[in-house]
């Protein structure tokens, strides 16, 4: 539906109908909300940046506008606004961790379907009874951890990157101390275990390019080292095109060894605060005055289990609350398939873009 695009700036790009906008998002939620106040609704969003197509969720403006936060609403993004990853391994856990609160369905399917494999596998145990009555936050939260203590390649690897090792460095020795120690299970950094990492291996900041500060060091690429091992390359080509023979002086640093190797210590502290705090780790918004995020995930995606239907009462037909209840699914079932429209029309307006391209 091309009213959905209403409003939205999107005359610029070659495809606008092949775009999911976050005004988009907020029409679903806010016509869902209108129609079944009180009926929950889980998103996932799985992209780069994904946690911005929820960022307006959270202006005053809006909530005292909307009452968006009254929204039994919980959306579970990827990573955050202002993070560049996808993340996808997240969903893996997710959905690993649901066939888990499912022993009946696993059985029933007998294969390995996320392994990309159908290979017979024994049904998992039944999970622990807290695992079974796991809220919406608290479910969410678990596969965050999980994610972030399996992925800390991204921080490992910022944390590398503004080190200079001694070279006779036991290396996996460090690698291993590294991980073990001074990674917590949430992907965060124990500043305390780092310290003394960087003291026993006398770890020191790399070197980096004394005109830019942005660049590592190095010599010259045709031979000899005009910058005196000072610059980077792309700054020593500049000072010898300037005319200058002799390296730059680089100011010495007052104090004495001691001072110095504190100075370290505390810029790699610094800098290891700097890299987890631009570290992608899964984020989600949910309305903060209803209940969603207590609301247990396996009952609200699997339906109640064996024991909790048989000690419902049966309602009676003439019941006014179950005449409501069922005016209530209707209108969910309706909003359901005006989403499912707005996503078959974005479909269609891209293939006819395209063809008319062609």
């Amino acid at each position: 539906m091309v009213a959905m695009y209403e409003g939205i700036a999107h005359s610029q790009h070659p495809h606008p109908y092949s775009l999911l906008y976050w005004q988009i998002l907020f029409k679903i939620y806010h016509r869902r909300f209108s129609a079944a106040p009180g009926v929950p609704m889980l998103v996932l969003l799985n992209s780069c940046r994904s946690g911005g197509m929820s960022k307006f969720l959270e202006q005053e403006l809006v909530d005292r506008t909307y009452g968006v936060h009254d929204w039994p609403l919980y959306v579970m993004s990827s990573s955050q606004a202002e993070r560049d990853a996808v993340v996808g391994g997240l969903w893996t856990s997710w959905f690993k961790r649901l066939v888990r609160l499912s022993p009946q369905a696993a059985t029933a399917a007998g294969v390995d379907e996320l392994g990309g494999e159908q290979q017979q596998q024994l049904p998992p145990p039944p999970p622990p009874p807290a695992e079974r009555e796991q809220g919406m936050g608290e479910y969410f939260d678990a596969v965050a951890d999980e994610y972030s203590a399996g992925h800390t390649y991204d921080l490992t690897n910022r944390l590398l990157a503004s080190w200079q090792v001694p070279p006779d460095t036991d290396t996996d020795a460090l690698m291993a101390s590294l991980r073990q120690d001074c990674l917590h299970s949430g992907g965060r950094v124990d500043l305390d275990a780092l310290e003394r990492l960087v003291r026993d291996y006398a770890i020191r900041p790399r070197l980096t390019c004394i005109h830019c500060k942005r660049f590592s060091r190095g010599g010259s690429r045709d031979g000899g080292t005009p910058g005196g091992g000072l610059l980077c390359s792309s700054c020593e080509r500049a000072w010898v095109q300037a005319g200058h023979t002799d390296p730059p002086a680089e100011a010495a640093a007052g104090g004495g060894a001691g001072d110095e190797s504190e100075r370290a210590v505390a810029q790699l502290l610094a800098v290891a605060r700097q890299a987890e705090q631009a570290t992608a780790r899964p984020w989600a918004w949910r309305g903060t005055r209803s209940d969603v995020g207590e609301r247990p995930l396996r009952q609200f995606l699997l339906g109640p289990g064996p024991d909790q239907i048989q000690a419902q009462p049966q309602p009676r037909a003439d019941c006014k609350e179950a005449e409501e209840q069922q005016q209530e699914e209707e209108q969910v079932r309706g909003v359901t398939a005006f989403a499912a429209d707005v996503g078959a029309e974005a479909k269609r307006q891209c293939l006819l873009v395209e063809a008319a391209g062609a």
